[in-house]
């Protein structure tokens, strides 16, 4: 099985001139003191914003996507719920609270309740006790809807019959996202073989089939993290806890693009993994926010990458981590809603370009001739290292580096060369697309 090694790229700057922040002009409207934000979305027509909080109870409130005037407030006081979904014509949305076992459908305009559609929980549900039903996505049949939960369960719902018409039962933690624009829906599910293991799926939306096992990545976990399918349902995009931001092609099944994280390093002063993700309804850019910001008062890194083209952007929104977030529909505005607080600011797609030697390696090591470890300077956004190998002159193996033996330090990878002869040697960097081949001198 493939082991995915993750480098902590770090953006260097040596002052805080170099950072984009958003000021006074840049934000179009913004509130605080509010309950904890677990989702934000434009409608889209993209003149409404709704947004999800929870704290003793969940309630969801849609604003003025322009003013930020509040329209009305739906609240559930018996358990609070994370998720909603629009209709395709966006006139109504849906809500499934994990302890009412009902689908409220909701008037977009008016917050009133137009039905409530009861969804049971089948006996081998039951059974296995894996929980309610607590997320509920439009496919795009308008008539059909799917509704799963963290335990990977997945039921397709007949809005005309009121009832579920398919089930797919899992036992593992998982995240998954679904789309009114794709035939498909992508899951993620957690597994433990002597250690964690995530599996990347993607599944049929009308028949609740698994298509193609995207991928597995080992040691893995979900700390942070989001997944995304993009707005002409071709592309699908992750970005688990600190590791790489993935881009995936659904009409070929595979891997398309990654980036490693960005990461501001002389102004750090804490935060954490990666946490949000949104496409651009131009299909071709990528929003990932969360994590790690400069000083006490400014904000979280947030990263705009043109997949088409490669070219990235750096961004500083005024707050100090991120639950969620969402572009308009003329992607010209960024919602971002940190654990109380909710901002609407420009979305700047070249605020400040992070550097980007993807095509302009450089090979920097040393101490070269060694005797013992090799320092390699790593390129900026060089993605995850697949593999790692030393050749020695005539070609041949002579070790294959694991995960545990990779010691990073910022961009600088740290090798052990102890127990191997005096001679020439070769080491082979490899991510997806690119191999960087490094001549090491050996001497005792």
């Amino acid at each position: 099985m493939k082991r995915y090694l993750i480098i902590f790229v770090l953006l260097m700057c040596s002052t805080i001139s170099y950072s984009q922040l958003i000021g006074e002009g840049d934000t179009l409207w913004a509130k605080s003191g509010l309950p904890t934000i677990k989702q934000v979305q434009f409608s889209p027509d993209g003149t409404k914003l709704g947004v999800v909080g929870a704290d003793d109870i969940g309630q969801l409130v849609m604003y003025d996507a322009n003013t930020g005037e509040e329209l009305w407030r739906f609240t559930k006081a018996t358990y609070y719920f994370n998720q909603f979904s629009y209709s395709l014509d966006g006139s109504k949305l849906y809500i499934l609270p994990p302890s009412d076992n009902q689908i409220n459908i909701i008037d977009v305009n008016t917050g009133v309740i137009l039905d409530t559609l009861p969804v049971e929980i089948s006996l081998d549900m039951k059974e296995y006790e894996v929980g309610n039903y607590g997320s509920v996505y439009q496919t795009k049949n308008q008539n059909i809807l799917l509704v799963g939960n963290l335990s990977g369960c997945y039921a397709l719902y007949d809005i005309s019959k009121r009832q579920i018409i398919k089930e797919r039962f899992g036992y593992y933690k998982n995240r998954f996202f679904a789309s009114p624009n794709s035939d498909y829906f992508i899951d993620a599910s957690s597994y433990y073989d002597n250690e964690w293991i995530v599996q990347l799926v993607m599944i049929d939306v009308n028949t609740l089939s698994t298509v193609v096992i995207l991928g597995e990545e080992e040691n893995a976990g979900f700390e942070g993290g989001d997944i995304k399918i993009s707005y002409n349902g071709k592309y699908a995009a992750t970005n688990f806890g600190t590791r790489a931001l993935q881009i995936w092609d659904l009409d070929n099944r595979k891997l398309f693009k990654e980036y490693s994280p960005t990461i501001p390093t002389e102004t750090t002063s804490g935060g954490g993994p990666q946490v949000s993700l949104s496409f651009g309804h131009d299909n071709a850019t990528i929003v990932s926010c969360g994590g790690f910001y400069i000083d006490d008062t400014k904000g979280g890194s947030t990263v705009v990458t043109n997949f088409s083209n490669n070219k990235r952007a750096l961004i500083y929104p005024n707050m100090t981590s991120f639950n969620d977030l969402d572009i308009n529909r003329e992607d010209t505005y960024l919602v971002c809603g940190t654990p109380r607080n909710l901002v609407v600011l420009k979305l700047k797609k070249d605020a400040v370009s992070v550097k980007d030697h993807e095509h302009e390696f450089k090979s920097v090591i040393y101490p070269n001739p060694t005797t013992n470890n090799i320092t390699i300077g790593i390129p900026e956004h060089f993605g995850l290292i697949r593999a790692a190998q030393l050749l020695d002159s005539s070609g041949k193996l002579v070790k294959s580096f694991l995960q545990h033996e990779l010691i990073y330090q910022g961009q600088n990878l740290i090798l052990s060369l102890n127990g191997l002869m005096t001679g020439i040697y070769y080491l082979q960097l490899s991510n997806l697309n690119t191999v960087l081949s490094y001549q090491i001198i050996l001497e005792r």
